[in-house]
C-alpha cells in the first residue's frame, strides 16, 4: 500500500497484533518484509541432535577455511540437485549428439551456410569442458573469458535457447 507522503508500507504481526511500518523506498520495504518472513519460517520447536551439531561445525569450519558462506553452499547444493534432476528426466544424449541435433534444426530452420559453419566450428570448442546442463553462471564465465565474446554469446544463445 502506498500514499503520497509515505510511499511504501508493510503490514506484519508482532505479539499477535497487526502492525505496519512505513518506508521511503520499495527496496527498504522489501528488505524488511523478507526479514520478517524469514523469521516466520523458523520452527519454534527446532531441535538438533549431537551428530547434526558435529556435522554443522565441520561444515562451518570448511566453509570458513574456503572463504564461502552458507548461502554459497546452498547455491552449490541447488545447482547439484538441479543438474541431477535434469540428468534424470532428460534423454541420455551425448554432447556431440546434442550439437548435431541443434545444427540439423538450424539447417531445417533455413539458416545461412555461414551461420551453420560457425556453429559447427565453435560449439564443440566452446563446450568441450562443460556438461549439457550449463548454468547461467557457467555461460557468463565462458562469455567473459572468450576471445570473441560477441561471437561466443551469439553461438551460445542460439544453442541454449
Amino acid at each position: 500500500m502506498t500514499s503520497k507522503t509515505i510511499p511504501w508500507m508493510v503490514y506484519y504481526y508482532e505479539d499477535e497484533k497487526r502492525k505496519r511500518k512505513y518506508f521511503a523506498s520499495r527496496t527498504e520495504a522489501e528488505r524488511f518484509a523478507a526479514e520478517i518472513n524469514k523469521e516466520l519460517l523458523l520452527p519454534t520447536d527446532f531441535q538438533i541432535s549431537p551428530n547434526e551439531r558435529y556435522a554443522f561445525t565441520n561444515i562451518k569450519a570448511k566453509l570458513e577455511a574456503s572463504g564461502l558462506s552458507f548461502d554459497d553452499l546452498l547455491k552449490i547444493i541447488d545447482r547439484q540437485v538441479s543438474e541431477r534432476a535434469l540428468e534424470a528426466i532428460a534423454p541420455k544424449m551425448t554432447k556431440e549428439a546434442a550439437i548435431d541435433r541443434f545444427i540439423k534444426s538450424r539447417i531445417e530452420k533455413g539458416l545461412r551456410n555461414i551461420s551453420i559453419m560457425g556453429y559447427e566450428q565453435r560449439l564443440p570448442r566452446y563446450l568441450k569442458n562443460y556438461s549439457l546442463y550449463m548454468t547461467q553462471e557457467d555461460a557468463q564465465r565462458l562469455i567473459d573469458n572468450a576471445a570473441s565474446p560477441l561471437h561466443f554469446k551469439r553461438t551460445l544463445s542460439g544453442f541454449c535457447a
